[in-house]
């Protein structure tokens, strides 16, 4: 009995130890074809860039176009894997004419055939490489496709879909994040702000539905938004959800309208200035400095009489000062604490004004 398990531990030991090294042979076969490959791509891609033009790419006949790339590689799918990688990796790099040609070769050689199999794959990582190979090439008559994975439960997917949605699209239209079930993380968020940035000055921006979302990392992506891009005149409809907001929601309006020094929002700073959550209070003083009025004014003196700590006194005097310099000077004179008389000085000091 103790025989024939160990003869099977041995059998079980050689099977593993056999099927690893076909594994790792296989896999070095590949990635010494691969190299091949590189090799063999480079000649013929630079040739192609640089002694045809856009037209004579698009209009090269098969003949002729398998003398860069020949047609039984071309059957090969890692090597058009290869030639994939190498175009999008010289987009990247390119500009202007380039990549204009590099664009129209992907098409001649009916790689993007690759990328839409991909988008269509049950596999997240397939689809993830579809989505960026669409988005890098410009192949816009596949938006219907990348649309369908706005929604998508995987993160990766749903980012780069909707990156390339925005990327691609005529309009930036966001009402699609409208309905986004799952929440938008911060790196979402920066990524499509940056996309966004890059884009609005040439088209026509659509972000009304944001506020009205019930997903409230889609409401906070619309107020940042709103700052990032100038636009006063959507402030009115944050107007009619402000009050009704969370805690979370009305710092990120309160840093907006202070950023865009929008008035006749004295009522929220002047609530929000009183809030326990420190947060929304921090922010909510800051605004008051440029945006409060007398009632701001008699409320920064209430929470200053409180003792609040060090860093809550030095916002409180800082509002004060930019909003009453009187009140301000009329504090420091009746008040013989030392952090107060440490603030006052910071403050008026010029060579710390931005400190």
């Amino acid at each position: 009995m103790i025989s024939l398990i160990i003869t099977v531990f041995f059998l079980i030991a050689g099977g593993m130890i056999f099927f690893m090294i076909l594994f790792k042979s296989r896999r070095n076969r590949r990635e010494q074809l691969r190299n091949d490959f590189e090799k063999e791509i480079s000649g013929p891609l630079s040739q192609v860039l640089f002694n045809l033009s856009l037209e004579e790419i698009k209009k090269l006949p098969n003949e002729e176009m398998e003398v860069y790339f020949p047609a039984h590689r071309l059957s090969n799918k890692l090597f058009k894997e290869v030639l994939i990688e190498n175009i999008i990796s010289l987009n990247k790099k390119m500009k202007g004419d380039f990549k204009d040609k590099l664009k129209a070769l992907f098409k001649r050689l009916g790689l993007y055939k690759i990328s839409e199999s991909k988008v269509n794959s049950k596999k997240w990582d397939a689809i993830v490489s579809g989505l960026i190979q669409i988005n890098e090439m410009d192949l816009e008559e596949f938006l219907p496709l990348v649309k369908k994975h706005l929604n998508s439960p995987n993160f990766h997917i749903r980012t780069n879909a909707a990156a390339t949605l925005l990327n691609l699209s005529r309009e930036v239209d966001l009402s699609f994040l409208k309905n986004q079930k799952y929440p938008l993380s911060n790196w979402q968020q920066m990524n499509y702000l940056r996309i966004i940035k890059f884009l609005y000055p040439t088209r026509k921006l659509l972000m009304v539905s944001l506020f009205d979302s019930e997903n409230i990392t889609v409401r906070l992506f619309g107020y940042k938004l709103v700052r990032m891009v100038g636009r006063v005149d959507l402030v009115e409809n944050i107007d009619k959800i402000a009050n009704t907001a969370s805690d979370e929601e009305k710092t990120e309006i309160l840093k907006t309208i202070q950023v865009l020094g929008v008035p006749s929002y004295t009522g929220l700073i002047n609530s929000s200035m009183q809030s326990t959550n420190n947060k929304l209070s921090k922010q909510a003083i800051k605004a008051a400095g440029s945006l409060g009025d007398k009632n701001s004014e008699k409320i920064i003196l209430e929470l200053l009489a409180q003792n609040r700590r060090f860093e809550i006194k030095m916002l409180l005097m800082e509002s004060l000062k930019k909003l009453n310099y009187e009140s301000f000077k009329t504090y420091v004179l009746n008040e013989q604490d030392q952090d107060v008389q440490a603030i006052y000085h910071h403050l008026e000091d010029p060579l710390l004004s931005y400190v």
